[in-house]
């Protein structure tokens, strides 16, 4: 092909550029010794192609506003994409040729014969006279190349009705591989890929994941299959169910690995592997990197109308991240707030999505529900215009999460037409099981618009959240509807009714002249719930008895109110009759829902008075209100409770954002269960009363006034960190009277006559040589087989000495990363500036040697970035160094910053050679599956050492895990200074970049 001369190049400026690290920095990345070296450019070459498919992505920001959020390709005949670069005015005209549906990704083509050349990174450099007016072509593609395909490479249309929706479409059957992606260095997750598989398609029992979620929403109609289902794929190509794990022959942390050089290198390796060109087999392919190190401010990203979805760090096994990418991939463009932002409309996956491995039931919004074509039997279309200046129309829905449950096949999605393509939708929320999780207007009526006929990819926005509780009210007025100046068309709920099965949500539309619906929204008195939880939702629940017919009038488990998520406020409200009632809140710890773990609150309101309010309890509160007289009749108004605080549209709502959480706030000590450990979090797992049986399932609270010890020399206790009797007075002397409540149903039962067979009728067998024994301190040695210190001597206590001081991040600890399994010190760290464990120490408590029954306490030196308060370290036991299965027994958190010594204590089970495992982590939670967080600022370290057999006739007593304290809250601001930090602690925490940039708490 004869490559015209030109003149002038233009590399655009428009898109992200590559991360630099400042060389002043202390922070150092693994690999990364030259991060900020230039790349000297030079001359483009002609492209090999005559033209290119064009491919769009839209990138989920961790921070807001410091990246392009889409990202233009060009896929050539080899399936690889390349980045197109030109002038900013190139890149907005392809831009808004994207939004105008003149740019149809995986569809339209790019004419490279003219004015375009290939850069020395393949990307696709615009010359000053390339017009993306003139070079792209609508469509559709024809096929390109030569490769042999098992498919078309360019078949794929999301664009119009479900059953045009590319192979496998977005019903029936739909395989997807992922593919565990590990660097040339061995950057890689941590997680195995049969974990991965776990997380994405619930392999393993993971109850909430992609598979689940996708399913769910479709209400069956999809079914996603791990692997190439029977395609013919060479099974052994798979390291677990559905997950390929490849290794590319790049490093992440070099410059030139941008994110479409570790992308393409990765479709390399899969198709050489597989002996096809991508997608082949599957209808989608998800790459899991370690990490981004380029151009990095995003958790994933997915192209539209397409098979590829990249994520990075742990991102990939949030079930709302899957969700929002996938739906990407089907064509879905983003849902917008009502504050007019690009992705903050919470009402589903397709605004900014939850964040949460366990936290995923939610589908999508009113206009991408209309879209998505999965319930397309239960849309209807309503058409304002059609009328007269009285027109007006009721119309009874259900919410999707009612979809199989509604005999009646009443719509759940409602278009309004207004003949051009600008159209608005409507939805009832219905807040329960596939959409359970939702965070904004819990069984309100949405009101969404979006351009595209509702049909085709269209950015929408949130307009209104309409019902009895909504701070909106309960009308919503479109001025000018259709372009039609003076045509005013009102949206006005007239019905919420939560007690039927299902729910259902009754919505007048009519003209702003036609009369206003008549006043039926509640013929008794409204009663509302307005709890926001502490950090232990599942143990609230309520009651509300009627003292008239003495029944239980509502429950909130009867009616579908579930609270699980911590920090989080929760409004419900019901039409009940006049009366009288007693309405109770539960704690199932028996400690409120203030202030011992948490700042948790609730109000009450009964016919518009708020009648109970509190936080700060034991294990339940009672108040009664109304009478059994005549309920006095209601005057014709529609009803208007008080106004429900505004639903938060983050997904970690600030506690700071509520009210006091009582009005009388307790003047006694701020918890109810003080612990001699200094950690902020302590566990809840009670400790005063030792049991010759420990049970499987340990209560959470010790007895408000427990007996003393039944004997003299109690069973020492299975738990790991005792506490002091957590009342004030405890009984001088055992009582008659039954402990109320007890840990378990016979919390001391007296120790058995014969609690081991007599020593002396018992005939010990040899046993191994033991390892020699010291009445001091062991100080460990390195153990190559074992890849950690080891005492192999048995003394009063064993020491890593110096054998763990420094870091893997720069280098500085020997031996690294000291650990039995495959877990891993974080990449990022500098000794003596960020977290480090330097020592850890086992010692016997009280004196003796480390033998199995004998209380023993690990001291863990570390070293904290800051004030500490970000920081945790967690505990974890093994009672076979040999085959390590981790018991977690407590976490402690430093109480300043710099050198800090932490402790925690438990009894040694049986086993000759044990092992403890610290992991100091920065912000994040407990990790009880692997033991190990994998977070970028971590030091994990582990110790194994020798200890005696038990006496003989002593009772080893299980070692119970320890109640899992909530994930460390995170003071935003205070990490202004370190937009690195800021990012790890996204969705809590985001960047802002300007002229006040720092660290701000997310929206």
């Amino acid at each position: 092909m004869k490559f015209p001369c030109l003149p002038y190049w233009l590399v655009a400026t428009s898109l992200t550029s590559p991360m630099v690290v400042s060389g002043a920095s202390t922070r150092r990345l693994r690999g990364n010794a030259d991060a900020s070296k230039n790349v000297v450019d030079r001359k483009p070459t002609p492209p090999k192609d005559e033209d290119c498919i064009v491919q769009v992505a839209a990138l989920l920001e961790i921070e807001p506003g410091t990246i392009d959020e889409l990202k233009i390709d060009c896929q050539g005949s080899d399936g690889l994409f390349q980045p197109v670069k030109g002038s900013l005015t190139q890149m907005a005209a392809m831009k808004k040729m994207f939004a105008d549906g003149e740019i149809l990704p995986g569809k339209s083509r790019m004419n490279l014969s003219k004015n375009v050349g290939v850069g020395r990174d393949k990307e696709i450099i615009l010359g000053a006279g390339f017009n993306p007016k003139t070079s792209i072509r609508k469509g559709p593609p024809e096929h390109v190349g030569n490769r042999p395909r098992t498919r078309p490479l360019f078949d794929r249309d999301l664009q119009t009705n479900p059953t045009d929706y590319g192979h496998g479409g977005l019903q029936g059957d739909k395989p997807i591989l992922v593919v565990k992606v590990t660097d040339a260095g061995g950057l890689a997750r941590p997680e195995t890929p049969a974990q991965i598989s776990d997380d994405i398609f619930g392999t393993y029992g993971d109850t909430a994941n992609l598979k689940s979620q996708l399913e769910a929403c479709s209400m069956g109609k999809l079914n996603i299959i791990p692997g190439d289902n029977n395609a013919g794929v060479d099974q052994s190509a798979y390291a677990a169910t559905g997950v390929m794990d490849v290794t590319i022959p790049l490093n992440l942390p070099d410059p030139t690995a941008t994110n479409n050089a570790v992308m393409n290198a990765v479709t390399t390796e899969v198709q050489n592997r597989l002996g096809v060109t991508l997608p082949g087999p599957y209808d989608q392919v998800i790459y899991v990197l370690e990490r981004c190190y380029n151009s990095c401010a995003w958790a994933a990203y997915a192209y539209f109308n397409s098979w590829i979805s990249v994520y990075q760090m742990d991102y990939y096994k949030y079930v709302g991240v899957q969700v929002h990418e996938l739906g990407h991939n089907f064509n879905l463009a983003h849902s917008g707030g009502l504050d007019g932002a690009v992705y903050t409309d919470h009402t589903g996956m397709m605004g900014n999505p939850l964040y949460s491995d366990d936290v995923g039931k939610m589908c999508f919004n009113a206009a991408k529900s209309w879209q998505i074509g999965w319930y397309d039997d239960r849309k209807q279309v309503v058409s304002p215009l059609s009328g007269g200046a009285n027109w007006q129309q009721s119309v009874t829905m259900v919410g999707i999460a009612d979809y199989l449950n509604d005999a009646v096949s009443h719509p759940v999605v409602i278009k309004l037409e207004t003949n051009t393509a600008q159209d608005y939708f409507v939805a009832f929320n219905r807040a329960i099981g596939v959409n359970a999780d939702n965070v904004e207007a819990d069984d309100m009526v949405t009101v969404v618009q979006t351009g595209g006929h509702g049909v085709y990819r269209s950015q929408s926005y949130l307009r209104a959240k309409l019902g009895p509780s909504s701070p909106m009210g309960q009308i919503y007025t479109i001025t000018d509807f259709g372009g039609v100046a003076g045509k005013d068309i009102v949206v006005e709920v007239t019905s919420i009714d939560l007690q039927s099965d299902p729910a259902t949500a009754t919505i007048l539309f009519r003209t702003d002249q036609a009369p206003t619906a008549a006043p039926t929204m509640c013929n008794g008195n409204y009663f509302k719930v307005d709890i926001l939880t502490d950090s232990y939702p599942t143990e609230t629940t309520w009651t509300l008895f009627n003292e008239c017919t003495q029944a239980d009038e509502k429950t909130s488990a009867d009616v579908g109110t579930s609270y699980t998520a911590s920090g989080t406020y929760y409004s419900d409200q019901w039409c009940v009759p006049g009366g009288q009632y007693t309405f109770t809140i539960n704690d199932e710890y028996g400690d409120g829902i203030c202030c011992s773990f948490g700042s948790g609150s609730y109000t009450v309101t009964y016919d518009g008075v708020q009648v109970a309010s509190g936080g700060d309890f034991a294990s339940s509160e009672s108040t009664t209100f109304g009478n059994c007289g005549p309920a006095p009749t209601q005057p014709p108004t529609t009803a208007n409770p008080t106004k429900m605080p505004t639903p938060l549209s983050s997904n970690s709502p600030s506690k700071s954002s509520t009210s006091e959480p009582t009005d009388n706030p307790t003047s006694s000590a701020p918890t109810k269960l003080p612990t001699a450990s200094p950690s902020k979090s302590p566990s809840k797992t009670p400790t005063a009363l030792p049991t010759n049986e420990p049970t499987s399932g340990p209560s959470k609270s010790p007895s408000k006034t427990p007996t003393p010890p039944p004997s003299a020399n109690p069973t020492s206790a299975p738990n790991v960190a005792p506490t002091p009797p957590p009342i004030v007075n405890p009984s001088p002397a055992p009582s008659n009277q039954t402990p109320i409540p007890s840990p378990t149903v016979n919390p001391t039962p007296p120790p058995t006559v014969n609690p081991t067979p007599p020593p002396s009728n018992q005939t010990p067998g040899p046993s191994p040589t033991p390892p020699p024994n010291t009445s001091g301190t062991v100080t460990a040695s390195y153990d190559p087989d074992f890849g950690t210190p080891k005492c192999s001597a048995i003394g009063n206590s064993c020491t890593s000495g110096a054998l763990l001081v420094g870091t893997l991040s720069d280098s500085t600890e020997p031996n690294a990363p000291n650990s039995l399994d495959a877990c891993t010190d974080g990449v990022y760290g500098t000794y003596q500036s960020d977290e480090s464990i330097d020592e850890i120490t086992v010692s016997a408590v009280g004196g003796g040697q480390l033998q199995s029954g004998q209380r023993v306490e690990v001291e863990a030196k570390v070293f904290a970035w800051l004030s500490g308060s970000s920081d945790t370290a967690d505990f974890f036991i093994a009672s076979d160094a040999a085959n390590p299965v981790w018991t977690y027994i407590g976490s402690a958190s430093p109480v300043g910053g710099g050198a800090q010594t932490l402790t925690m204590q438990y009894d040694l089970p049986a086993g000759e050679l044990q092992a403890v495992r610290v992991n100091f982590r920065y912000l994040g939670g407990v990790n009880l599956q692997t033991a190990c967080n994998g977070g970028y600022w971590d030091d994990v370290d582990d110790l194994v050492f020798s200890v005696l057999p038990g006496a003989p006739g002593a009772i080893m007593n299980e070692v119970m895990p320890a109640h899992v304290p909530p994930p460390t809250e995170v003071d935003c601001q205070a990490l202004s200074g370190d937009r690195y930090r800021c990012a790890a602690a996204s969705p809590t925490c985001r960047w802002k970049n300007g002229k006040i940039s720092g660290c701000y708490a997310a929206k």
